[in-house]
């Protein structure tokens, strides 16, 4: 299940994460022309905010544009969700190191409380609570690098993997781990080891990744039956 969108979101925002759905959800399948009217109609709305959720779309590979025709819809495969983490764990490892140099004891007690959220989310076994409080926990650390626009990159760019979670959950053991990880980078982060840091988000991500990969190769969707083996048993 997808998150709530906010009322208060603007409406192309709002209708850029619909598409997204149905995209994931093979309602738009790879090579489908989405032209701008039938959008408008789906989505009941007009044509201005579907050209601008197209445009957001196509930046985050899941379209291209055509100039005055819609949009084409992009193959979604292991190669494409591999990109995006390797995007985002090159983002977020220079996110951390800077993180690191001005890390204190009054600003990671607010990481460490979102750490406890994140467990709490695992013990009660909702797939869209823990992904929402693992945010807000790297989104606590990230935030302290001062870099609005790589900030700005990851929220945007996470949205493809994000998406795919919600749809097939997490193993429990990659929970467990991802728990401990979070833990590490705490350290790392109190002894402003910025090296440190990085070397535990390229492995919390790589994690994160072969677990979704796992996971989405058990699912019942043909897209994914290639994804390597099948995952074992979790939410």
């Amino acid at each position: 299940m997808m998150p709530k969108i906010a009322a208060s979101t603007p409406t192309y925002l709002r209708i850029a994460d619909l598409i997204r759905k149905d995209i994931f959800a093979g309602s738009f399948i790879a090579g489908q022309r989405l032209k701008i009217l039938d959008l408008a109609k789906r989505y009941v709305t007009s044509q201005m905010p579907i050209r601008e959720s197209l445009h957001i779309l196509q930046g985050e590979g899941l379209v291209r544009v055509l100039p005055n025709r819609g949009a084409v819809v992009q193959a979604i495969n292991e190669k494409f969700l591999a990109d995006h983490y390797d995007m985002l764990k090159a983002i977020e490892m220079l996110l951390v190191r800077n993180a690191a140099e001005v890390a204190s004891s009054d600003v990671l007690d607010f990481v460490k409380a979102e750490a406890v959220k994140f467990n709490k989310a695992v013990g009660k076994g909702d797939v869209a609570s823990c992904l929402r409080a693992d945010k807000r926990f790297h989104r606590a650390i990230n935030r302290l690098s001062g870099n609005d626009l790589a900030l700005d990159f990851v929220e945007r760019q996470s949205k493809i993997p994000d998406a795919q979670r919600l749809r097939v959950g997490y193993g429990l053991e990659r929970l467990r781990e991802a728990s401990g990880e979070h833990e590490k980078l705490i350290d790392a982060l109190a002894a402003n080891d910025g090296d440190q840091a990085a070397k535990i988000i390229d492995a919390h991500l790589t994690g994160a990744k072969e677990d979704l990969f796992l996971r989405l190769a058990a699912s019942d969707d043909i897209r994914f039956s290639g994804f390597g083996r099948k995952a074992g048993s979790g939410w």
